[in-house]
């Protein structure tokens, strides 16, 4: 006879279920890739900088960036529709290009216009683009 504890039975369901449900490779990073943009140096998917949202753009008041996804985002956007900015270029090239960054650049040789993006010769536009993403593993 075999003595089971609903205990075990537990951890072995939880541990099947994250067999199922473990990491998996998704598309989560899109981009262009015909024709295929060249960057700088970096992985297209690099971040090119981090920012002090509270110190660049504080939120409104009884407000802040910590909280849920959706209280983050409203909080940004109240504090972005008061500021000064009209676009989030505008923004992002006042803020990264200001003599002392707050946060960190990670981008060597930061271009405000191209980001990373490599600017050469342009182009020619194929009758169709195409977008593509690469593979990654999420958890």
């Amino acid at each position: 006879m075999v003595a089971t504890s609903p205990l075990l039975t537990f951890a072995v369901v939880a541990v099947a279920t994250l067999g199922m449900f473990g990491p998996s490779t998704v598309d989560a990073h899109g981009r262009l890739m015909k024709p295929l943009a060249e960057y700088r140096g970096r992985e297209p998917d690099s971040p090119v900088a981090a920012l002090e949202g509270p110190q660049v753009l504080p939120p409104p008041s009884g407000k802040s960036y910590t909280g849920t996804p959706e209280s983050n985002t409203e909080a940004f956007t109240t504090a972005f529709k008061a500021s000064k900015y009209t676009t989030l270029r505008q923004f992002l090239n006042e803020t990264l290009s200001a003599p002392k960054v707050v946060g960190q650049v990670f981008a060597e040789n930061l271009d405000t216009k191209c980001g990373i993006s490599r600017i050469g010769s342009p182009q020619p536009l194929p009758d169709q683009v195409e977008f593509g993403s690469g593979a990654t593993t999420c958890v």
